[in-house]
C-alpha cells in the first residue's frame, strides 16, 4: 500500500461510515444474486396477486352485467306487455267512442222524426 497509516485510517472509517449508512459495506455477489432472487420472487408475488385480484374483478364484472342483460329482458318483456295493453285499451276506447256516436246519432235521428 501507498497510503500512510493516517489515509488508511481515514479510507477505513469512510468505509465505516457507508456501511453504517447503507447496511453493508460491499454486497458480494452471492449476496447480490440472493438479493435480486428474492426481489424477482417478491415482484412475482406482487404480480400473482394483481393477476388474482384482475381475475375476480372480471368475474365479479361478467357476474354484474349477466345479471344486467337478464333484468333488461325482463324490463324489454314487460314494456312489450304494457305496450300490448296500451294497444288493447286505446282500441276498446276506439269501440267505445263510436258506439257513443252511433248511439248520439240515432238519437239525434229519433228526435227529428
Amino acid at each position: 500500500d501507498d497510503m500512510s497509516p493516517a489515509a488508511q485510517s481515514a479510507t477505513a472509517a469512510l468505509f465505516a461510515a457507508v456501511a453504517a449508512a447503507t447496511g453493508k459495506l460491499y454486497a458480494e455477489p452471492e449476496e447480490e444474486a440472493v438479493e435480486a432472487e428474492h426481489e424477482a420472487r417478491d415482484a412475482g408475488a406482487a404480480t400473482d396477486a394483481m393477476v388474482k385480484e384482475l381475475r375476480e374483478a372480471l368475474k365479479d364484472l361478467e357476474k354484474r352485467t349477466a345479471h344486467v342483460v337478464r333484468q333488461t329482458r325482463v324490463v324489454a318483456a314487460e314494456c312489450r306487455a304494457l305496450d300490448e295493453r296500451i294497444a288493447g285499451l286505446a282500441a276498446a276506447q276506439s269501440r267505445r267512442e263510436l258506439e257513443v256516436a252511433s248511439v248520439w246519432e240515432d238519437l239525434q235521428v229519433a228526435l227529428r222524426h
